[in-house]
């Protein structure tokens, strides 16, 4: 198994969001709720690789296609999200990423933490 660091995992979705961008575009938009236009589009890139700007669930999808595996959104308000890969298939049963999403923790905004399943056994 690869291990990423957190640097080259937010290069690997900023290239993902680069190379797809007709794919992922229509869903990032301005504080207006405007399409991000080409330079904004870029800078937004830019942002999420070189900053420690938090991402969604764009960012969110665009992991699935990199790791090409399912995530799993736990959330206490709404029911849970699955979201798969284009490529998932039955031949890809790899149990999912589970993150969970906390719409009030912070002050800062929402916020999703990744989470790790227990021991079964405890010695």
């Amino acid at each position: 198994m690869v291990m990423l660091t957190v640097s080259e995992v937010r290069s690997k979705v900023a290239s993902e969001l680069r190379q797809n961008r007709e794919e992922y575009l229509p869903y990032l938009t301005t504080n207006d709720g405007e399409i991000l236009d080409e330079e904004g589009f870029c800078e937004y890139c830019t942002r999420l690789e070189l900053t420690h700007e938090w991402g969604g669930q764009v960012e969110i999808k665009a992991l699935t296609a990199i790791l090409k595996r399912s995530i799993l959104i736990i959330q206490a308000e709404s029911q849970d999200i699955l979201i798969e890969p284009d490529c998932h298939t039955q031949d890809n049963p790899a149990t999912p990423l589970t993150l969970i999403y906390h719409k009030k923790l912070y002050e800062l905004g929402e916020h999703y933490n990744s989470v790790t399943p227990l021991a079964q056994e405890y010695n």
